[in-house]
Formats: C-alpha cells, structure tokens, sequence
C-alpha cells in the first residue's frame, strides 16, 4: 500500500493520532524495505574512498574491502562479509563509538550476534 506524507497533518508527536502514526510507520517500512537506506548505507561506505587515510596506511574504504575480502577467504556467511565491509562505517559520523554506529545502521538486516559483533 503506497501512502502519501499529504495524507497526515503530523506537526507534533503528542497530538498524533493512530492513524497517523501507521501512516508514518509504512513510510520508514517502505524505506527500509525499497532499498533506500542500504544504498544510502553503500553511498557513505563508497564515499569513504576519497576522504583520505586519516593517518594509517589504507583508507577506511580500503580497510573494509580487505576485511570482508579475509572473511570470505576464511569461509564466513555472507552476512558476516557485510559486516566486515561496513564494521567501520560509523568511524565516519562518531569515531569514538563507532561500532555502535555501524551495528545501528546495520541493525535491520542482521543477526543477533553479528550485531553483538559490531
């Protein structure tokens, strides 16, 4: 069912009715359901090749193309191989917990462990 943001007259979360409110779950359910979010999630992973090394020897980019590339060499899931790719997405917006960042954004289509893994 396609829904329209016109549809709710939404201007405060405490005045929302239920109505409204299933109005604007089936949008973040279409967003998450639509492909949305994970190419959003590829966009900042894909960007991160050009913002330089921050001090080391590879790029954040770079890092989580060898990660996922030694987790598929040594058998892993393939769910497990986009974790590798993405574990050091968050780094980007909060270097200080970004574990709890990447295992945020990944938290939709993920495991149990391989989010307690993130």
């Amino acid at each position: 069912k396609s829904y329209s943001l016109d549809q709710t007259s939404i201007t405060c979360l405490e005045n929302m009715s239920k109505e409204e409110c299933d109005i604007q779950c089936a949008h973040y359910s279409d967003y998450l359901t639509n492909g949305s979010l994970v190419e959003y999630v590829l966009g900042i992973f894909k960007n991160s090749a050009s913002l330089g090394n921050f001090g080391t020897q590879v790029t954040l980019y770079e890092h989580g193309l060898q990660t996922a590339t030694r987790i598929h060499r040594d058998g892993g899931d393939e769910e497990l191989i986009v974790c590798g790719l993405l574990h050091d997405i968050g780094e980007l917006m909060s270097p200080s917990n970004h574990g709890e960042v990447s295992a945020a954004l990944l938290r939709p289509f993920i495991s149990a462990n391989n989010y307690w893994l993130l």
